[in-house]
């Protein structure tokens, strides 16, 4: 009798133990960064006219890449982050894959932090990765790949980058891997802006700087 009630009360304080686990690690799961609970509060008319900011910078920076000769652009945050909240569901609901909404960005000199929601399989949790961009060549821009959260617990970056190779593949945008201390990095080579002119588009800098990404480029003629 007296093992039976040692069993009982050792198997009981297994389960508390159990239960206290799962619920620290759900706990975690359901974290979400301080600047994407910031972001999904501002106002929805404060998010269209940073969205239609960001469209007009898109359209003027098209025109300058089919322009020889140097250019450059510098996207905020905030520009980005309403065209993330209007624009990309209204008129792009397919560039996201099944399961994840709500993008937001956050750019800083350190690098540019990116979450979203995810919803699968009846859980539902904010996925946040961090990733540094560097030009590698004029015609190959890096990215660097330096870890992915769900919540607050490392999420396997083998979902990310699956997803990065395949809306690449999608895009017919060529795309290679390597390793950088354990980091993967995406070497992306930029396409002739123009193939009958032979226009190519180089990239001179990539600089983050806090709430802004600028980018400075050429766009010239192939030799």
């Amino acid at each position: 009798m007296r093992r039976r009630i040692r069993f009982t009360l050792i198997a009981g304080v297994l389960l508390v133990l159990l239960a206290a686990a799962i619920y620290a690690v759900y706990r975690a799961s359901q974290q979400v960064p301080e600047f994407y609970s910031a972001e999904l509060s501002i106002p929805a008319e404060t998010q269209e006219k940073a969205s239609d900011l960001m469209l007009q910078q898109a359209t003027t920076l098209h025109n300058d890449l089919h322009n020889n000769g140097r250019w450059s652009q510098v996207f905020k945050s905030q520009t980005i982050n309403g065209w993330l909240a209007v624009d990309l569901p209204k008129n792009h609901p397919t560039l996201l894959p099944a399961g994840m909404s709500a993008p937001r960005v956050r750019i800083g000199p350190e690098g540019i932090t990116m979450a979203c929601q995810v919803a699968r399989g009846g859980f539902h949790g904010v996925v946040s990765l961090q990733v540094s961009a560097f030009v590698e060549s004029p015609s190959v821009v890096g990215l660097r790949i330096h870890k992915a959260r769900l919540g607050a617990i490392p999420w396997s970056l083998d979902h990310v980058l699956k997803n990065v190779s395949s809306a690449a593949q999608q895009s017919n945008v060529l795309i290679r891997w390597r390793q950088a201390d354990g980091d993967p990095v995406a070497l992306i080579t930029l396409p002739p802006i123009n193939a009958d002119r032979k226009q190519m588009v180089h990239i001179d800098t990539i600089r983050l700087e806090e709430g802004a990404l600028v980018v400075v480029g050429t766009t010239e003629i192939a030799k």
